[in-house]
């Protein structure tokens, strides 16, 4: 309050009177050093569709944390994180994998829920929207990196110990794998066996570290292998080998190639603990006959192998007929 002392005349002596008067000031004055308040973010955001969807494409579920739905979001990307384990289990071991296969398409159908779910929300909510706590920049960036962290974590486990998917790019294996497939190997079976005659394995290459190679399992520790003009004997016995097939005519003696590589005259006893693998494509494969045994810490995983696409890489063609067969 302000007062302003000001000169009168009194009334009837014609003498001069001192008096007061008083005025109420219009706004407050803040006193010195006091805090000044700062105006309010206002609270009612509208939700922009575009946002909604391309939150929703940066990462599943985060469309719906943008429109003031955080648990379903969040629910919703475990549930399609777990469908997809789910799916993918079922196609490592269950009997039924063309089956498995179209159970993929449940994650992926809940996925484009969540993201048209998020849309329409946006677009309903009109501008009526009040903003909740984590609507903010900075929540939404720390929820994409905490799923991409999580969802990287998950699949690089699942891959390192459970089934890991291949692609095929040479005709070592054929007619057994052919170029352009794409398979997903068990990863666990040797962990309670030990590897059979006649499995396919995926071994890391022993001239490569981080190279991975598949072969089938020819010769087992302490057997006594040889190979007499393409043919396969095992302790003095010949071996049939339905699988192998010939593209070359000529056999080869002890070398070829000029550097005394063996290819069809072939004579080792296996060391204990090593495993000889070589290819169906005999003579289109670079295998244990040029390397020699491998280490049974080398394999990867083996015994059934699932072909979960193909495409012949000549032609671009699909091979429908290849899609979900079983190799064990």
């Amino acid at each position: 309050m302000q007062i302003h002392r000001e000169m009168c005349k009194g009334e009837g002596t014609g003498a001069a009177g001192t008096g007061y008067s008083f005025r109420m000031p219009t706004e407050p004055h803040a006193l010195p050093g006091s805090p000044r308040e700062e105006p309010s973010e206002p609270q009612v955001r509208p939700r922009r569709w575009w946002a909604a969807g391309l939150l929703g494409l940066l990462w599943v579920g985060l469309g719906q944390v943008y429109v003031g739905k955080a648990a379903r979001g969040i629910g919703g990307f475990f549930l399609v994180l777990a469908l997809s384990l789910g799916a993918f289990a079922l196609l490592t071991w269950g009997p039924f994998p063309r089956l498995a296969l179209v159970l993929f398409a449940l994650p992926a159908g809940l996925s484009l829920y969540l993201w048209a779910d998020a849309i329409l929300v946006a677009h309903r909510s009109g501008g009526s929207y009040r903003r909740k706590r984590y609507n903010r920049w900075y929540v939404y960036l720390v929820l994409a990196l905490l799923a991409q962290i999580l969802g990287t974590r998950v699949v690089g486990f699942w891959q390192a110990h459970v089934s890991q998917t291949f692609w095929i790019p040479g005709a070592s294996m054929e007619p057994t794998i052919l170029e352009g497939d794409r398979l997903v190997v068990d990863k666990r079976s040797y962990r309670f066996r030990e590897p059979g005659r006649g499995d396919l394995v995926v071994f890391v290459a022993p001239e490569s570290e981080s190279a991975l190679v598949l072969k089938r399992v020819v010769g087992l520790p302490g057997e006594r292998l040889e190979i007499r003009d393409k043919e396969l004997f095992l302790n003095g016995r010949r071996q049939p080998e339905p699988y192998v097939v010939h593209s070359d005519p000529i056999t080869y003696g002890a070398s070829f190639g000029g550097q005394g590589r063996q290819r069809d005259q072939v004579a080792m006893t296996v060391p204990p603990g090593q495993y000889v693998l070589l290819g169906d494509n005999r003579d289109a494969s670079y295998d244990s006959r040029f390397y020699g045994p491998i280490r049974r810490e080398s394999l990867q995983g083996g015994g059934r192998v699932v072909i979960y696409w193909s495409r012949d890489p000549g032609s671009g063609r699909v091979r429908w007929e290849r899609i979900g067969r079983v190799v064990e």
